[in-house]
């Protein structure tokens, strides 16, 4: 009486093939990724300097009289709202001279 051999299932080295195949792939794909998150992050902080400098140009606009009114935005927290990013940086709106002004942001 002959036995039959099964031969269902993966051999050790077709599993070790394939977990060098995935760890290439990740390392290959996750420096990537981290670049992505950074630069996801420096265009959202752009975005809310954009929309702080044009509130504020139409704050000047509207009362040439009055510039020191206009910095910072009254609508800073409305600008920034929703911002995933904007809470670990502290915004700075500062007036440069009498027609112009500085954005900046530092780290918390």
């Amino acid at each position: 009486m002959k036995l039959k051999k099964s031969n269902s299932g993966f051999t050790l080295i077709e599993i070790i093939v394939v977990l060098i195949i995935v760890g290439v792939l990740a390392a290959i794909a996750l420096p990537a990724l981290f670049s992505n998150i950074a630069k996801s992050k420096e265009a959202e902080i752009a975005l809310i300097f954009k929309n702080i400098k044009d509130q504020v140009l139409l704050c000047k606009q509207a009362n040439p009289s009055n510039v020191a009114a206009c910095i910072p935005p009254s609508n800073l927290a409305a600008l920034t709202a929703g911002s995933k990013y904007y809470q670990n940086f502290n915004v700075i709106v500062d007036p440069d001279d009498a027609d112009g002004f500085v954005i900046s942001a530092d780290p918390k």
